[in-house]
């Protein structure tokens, strides 16, 4: 279950929720995108004790292959690492989903392309606490 919540404080929202599995990929992007995030603060790594905690919702390397979701693509533009934390600075774009016909012998076969929608690409900055402890807080 994706537990998530939401609070205000003064003018700024802020959500909380679990980091996203891999079924939830997209619905976490749509999140993003929807309530226009600017800041992720994450405060988990992705393995902690032997156990996965969340996937990798970001690409690998600063203008490597971006991210692809079904709806989503995420670039990671720049990474900075200190010793208890790293900023990557990311692009999302909103990719459109077009229906395409395609006539090959009878009948007729339906299939999808994606092309990049008319929204203009985001940009979301994550702060990672890498040394922030299961089930703790920092000392």
């Amino acid at each position: 279950m994706q537990w998530h919540a939401y609070d205000k404080i003064g003018a700024y929202f802020y959500f909380y929720r679990l980091g996203p599995k891999k079924k939830t990929l997209t619905d976490f992007w749509r999140m993003i995108w929807e309530q226009k995030v600017e800041r992720i603060a994450m405060l988990t790594n992705l393995v902690e004790n032997g156990v996965n905690k969340c996937i990798r919702y970001w690409p690998e390397k600063v203008n490597g292959d971006p991210l692809k979701s079904d709806q989503f693509t995420v670039k990671l533009v720049k990474e900075d690492v200190w010793p208890d934390f790293t900023r990557r600075q990311m692009e999302v774009s909103k990719v459109g989903i077009y229906w395409n016909f395609l006539k090959k012998h009878n009948p007729l076969y339906l299939f999808l392309t994606q092309q990049k929608g008319s929204n203009d690409d985001r940009h979301v900055t994550q702060y990672h606490y890498t040394t922030w402890p299961d089930h703790g807080v920092p000392s």
